[in-house]
C-alpha cells in the first residue's frame, strides 16, 4: 500500500473498531507500494473524527529514555521536528513520532520474542536516524523509507542478488509470519529476529486492532515456491534473515501473487496470536 494510504488505513480501524491499539507493518524490501505500506497520509487524516480510547500496554510501562517528549525528552530524541500528526496520537510512538514505531514494544508473546534485543534507533539519536533512512521527498512529497533496492535480497561479492526459486513443503509442518497488511509478498520463516529482518521501525504500528504490531502469523497448509535468499542490512540493522518474496523478477519463473492470494487459496492458514497480560 502506497504510504499515503497509511493514516486512513489507521482512521478506518478506528471507525469499524471503536478503540485503537497502536503498536504493529511487513516484510524485506521492494517498493515501498507493495510490501511495506506503511507511510504516513496524514493530510488525509480527519483529526476531528479520532477519539481512540488509550490502549492496554503490552510490556513494562514505559521508563525515562523509552522517547517520550516534554521537558524530559530523552537525549535520542533531542532536536526532533516529528511528523506532523493529531497531538492525541504522539504519545503512542518513539519520541512522538510514527516514523519510529510504538514507545512500547511487547515483552511477551510472538513478537515479545522477535523484538528481544532491537535497537531501533541502531545507536543514532533520532535525527540522523531519519536523516539517514527516510526520504521527504519521496510519495509525491509526503516522504517514505529509504528501502534497500532488489527486493531487499542482499548481494554476494561480485554483486549479484542472492535469491532463487525454493519449493516450501507442507508436510514439514512449517509456519511463516510477516509484518504488514497481505497485500504485500513479503514473508519469513516464523519468529525470525526483527534485526535479521532489517524493516524500519514503523513496520511495528498496529493498523488493524485484530493484529498487534501488524505481525501474521501462517501454517503451510498446501506446497508453494517461493524466491528466497537473505535480506540485506539497512534501518541500522544486520538483516541477514531468510526472506520468501511470493513473486519476484529475480525469480521469472514464479507467477505474480501475493500473501492475500495465498491466504485465499489455502495456500496458508491464518493463525491466531496472544499476548499474555503483566501478572
Amino acid at each position: 500500500m502506497k504510504s499515503s494510504r497509511w493514516w486512513a488505513d489507521v482512521v478506518s480501524a478506528v471507525s469499524l473498531s471503536g478503540f485503537l491499539v497502536m503498536g504493529a507493518s511487513v516484510s524485506s524490501s521492494a517498493s515501498a507500494a507493495d510490501h511495506y505500506g506503511r507511510a504516513a497520509a496524514v493530510r488525509q487524516a480527519r483529526p476531528d473524527t479520532l477519539a481512540p480510547a488509550a490502549p492496554s500496554p503490552i510490556g513494562p510501562p514505559a521508563q525515562p529514555g523509552d522517547g517520550q517528549t516534554g521537558p524530559g525528552e530523552p537525549r535520542p530524541c533531542r532536536g526532533l521536528v516529528p511528523y506532523p500528526i493529531p497531538a492525541a496520537y504522539r504519545s503512542y510512538y518513539f519520541c512522538g513520532d510514527w516514523r519510529l514505531g510504538p514507545r512500547r514494544l511487547p515483552t511477551r508473546g510472538p513478537v515479545g520474542a522477535i523484538v528481544k534485543g532491537y535497537d531501533r534507533l541502531g545507536g543514532l539519536t533520532a535525527v540522523e536516524f531519519l536523516d539517514r533512512w527516510w526520504n521527504p521527498a519521496a510519495d509525491s512529497g509526503q516522504g517514505d523509507w529509504r528501502y534497500p533496492p532488489d527486493d531487499g535480497f542482499a548481494h554476494n561479492a561480485q554483486g549479484t542478488v542472492i535469491a532463487a526459486p525454493l519449493m516450501l513443503h507442507a508436510n514439514q509442518n512449517l509456519m511463516l509470519d510477516r509484518f504488514g497488511a497481505e497485500a504485500g509478498r513479503f514473508l519469513a520463516p516464523a519468529g525470525t529476529t526483527y534485526g535479521l529482518r532489517a524493516l524500519p521501525p514503523s513496520s511495528l504500528n498496529t493498523i488493524d486492532p485484530r493484529y498487534p504490531y501488524d505481525y501474521h502469523l501462517y501454517r503451510l497448509a498446501k506446497d508453494v515456491t517461493v524466491c528466497a535468499g537473505p535480506q540485506a542490512p539497512a534501518f541500522e540493522q544486520p538483516g541477514t534473515g531468510t526472506q520468501y518474496v511470493t513473486s519476484s523478477s529475480f525469480c521469472p519463473s514464479i507467477p505474480r501473487t501475493s500473501v492475500a492470494d495465498l491466504v485465499n487459496n489455502g495456500t496458508l492458514v491464518r493463525l491466531k496470536t496472544t499476548y499474555p497480560s503483566r501478572s
